[in-house]
């Protein structure tokens, strides 16, 4: 017998596909392909840039330096970029408040529910381009 053959067998190391599978009962890989989508939808919609974060925290299960064993935790965070918001100018009191128009000038009144003169040309008239009120 060989010396090679009473070594115990490593197995065979986890790719990144196979963790995330795994992790979350695979809600961790269905969670990030949605939100990689929402981002990408989002950074079409606005033009600006989004950020998909997937952090895997790896911590000793004994919380030795000679452990075996790990557990592992996810955490997903996105960063979807924000639509333009519109700017509005407001005037400032010293009191903190804000007011829509300047506080040191009058408000001008802009009734519109006053009639207005119509004008119509009379219809028995000649044609000489002059109207009535």
């Amino acid at each position: 017998m060989s010396s090679e053959s009473s070594k115990p067998q490593m197995p065979e190391p986890a790719s990144l596909a196979e963790i995330l599978d795994r992790l979350n009962d695979g809600n961790t890989a269905a969670e990030l392909e949605e939100g990689l989508r929402e981002v990408v939808a989002r950074a079409r919609a606005t033009g600006k840039k989004g950020q998909v974060t997937l952090i895997i925290k790896i911590k000793p299960a004994s919380g030795k330096t000679d452990s075996k064993t790990c557990t592992i935790t996810d955490e997903i965070k996105l960063k979807l970029p924000e639509h333009d918001r519109a700017v509005e100018v407001f005037f400032m009191a010293q009191d903190g408040s804000l007011a829509v128009n300047p506080f040191h000038q009058q408000e001008i009144d802009f009734d519109d529910t006053k009639p207005k003169p119509v004008l119509r040309v009379a219809e028995d008239a000649p044609d000489s381009g002059t109207a009535m009120a």
